[in-house]
């Protein structure tokens, strides 16, 4: 059954990139295993036939040609032509930039906290889809900048995951993962009156770890930020609702899981630990958030 439900759900998944359940913490590593964590593979696209042209009209005149030496220079050009036009193609087409680390810290967490999860359920939204797609497109100045004179910016946001689940004693937790990528683009003019045009990407994530405690079972001691962590502290109806959010900055988007963020805790894993270590948050009555 399990394997079925694997299938059926692994082929949505390949088809939308993007799933949402509540399944057993089991569950969600296996298909992380099988379904997310999976090095970026070369992926044809319809485009690429475009390409395939100028290899026609090669195969066409070595047909209708005898002469050997042109036959040489009209398939050197060819392929010349080729290769500039997969290659403007592909700069040109929408941008997955799909975080595998990311979600890595994700499929960590959940074996860290499997065991102290209430019916050991977990409710979990998923998207690796291409955050370069305009329903994602952000104006420039919501997030502080501005397009100037030879230098415009596209900014793009997607919610990667987002995961809720209650402990066994009765708190319940949010782990979540925004990520922007921001599309530079920068116009120059040189001495010698050309224009030269450089586009670059940069991204950046935004992890976020929620808390909802009971008054009774837990107090707050301490509330303050750090250089690595936003934390944040918010009373009602009885509850203490602590955020804890980290913004990290990151050059190149990993195709696959690293061996060091394979083996070092989750992200999310530190923050929980911040927050017991620095007594953040105190437990009363012999209370545990997790064993």
């Amino acid at each position: 059954m399990i394997r079925k439900a694997l299938k059926l759900d692994g082929k949505q998944f390949r088809t939308t990139k993007q799933f949402k359940a509540k399944r057993p913490s089991e569950y969600w590593l296996l298909f992380f295993k099988r379904h997310v964590l999976l090095k970026q593979r070369w992926k044809f696209k319809f485009f690429y036939l475009l390409a395939l042209a100028p290899i026609l009209i090669t195969i066409l005149f070595y047909i209708n040609m005898a002469d050997r030496e042109a036959l040489t220079a009209v398939a050197f050009i060819s392929v010349f032509i080729t290769i500039i036009v997969i290659t403007f193609l592909e700069k040109n087409s929408p941008k997955a930039f799909v975080p595998i680390n990311a979600f890595g810290e994700l499929a960590k967490f959940i074996i860290y906290v499997k065991g102290d999860v209430y019916k050991n359920l977990i409710s979990l939204r998923l998207n690796a889809g291409q955050i370069e797609a305009v329903k994602n497109l952000l104006k420039p100045e919501d997030i502080g900048f501005k397009n100037g004179s030879g230098t415009t910016y596209k900014p793009y946001q997607l919610e990667r995951f987002f995961s809720q689940f209650v402990f066994k004693e009765g708190s319940s937790c949010i782990v979540s993962l925004y990520q922007i990528s921001m599309r530079v683009t920068s116009t120059k003019r040189r001495r010698s009156g050309k224009t030269k045009t450089k586009t670059k990407h940069k991204h950046k994530f935004f992890y976020q770890l929620i808390l909802k405690l009971k008054e009774s079972d837990y107090s707050i001691s301490r509330t303050f930020s750090t250089d690595r962590y936003d934390i944040s502290v918010k009373n009602e109806n009885g509850y203490n609702l602590i955020k804890v959010k980290l913004k990290e900055k990151v050059g190149i988007i990993a195709s696959e899981v690293n061996y060091v963020n394979k083996h070092d805790d989750s992200i999310f894993i530190k923050m929980l630990k911040h927050l017991i270590n620095k007594q953040v948050l105190v437990p009363k009555n012999n209370q545990k958030l997790i064993n």
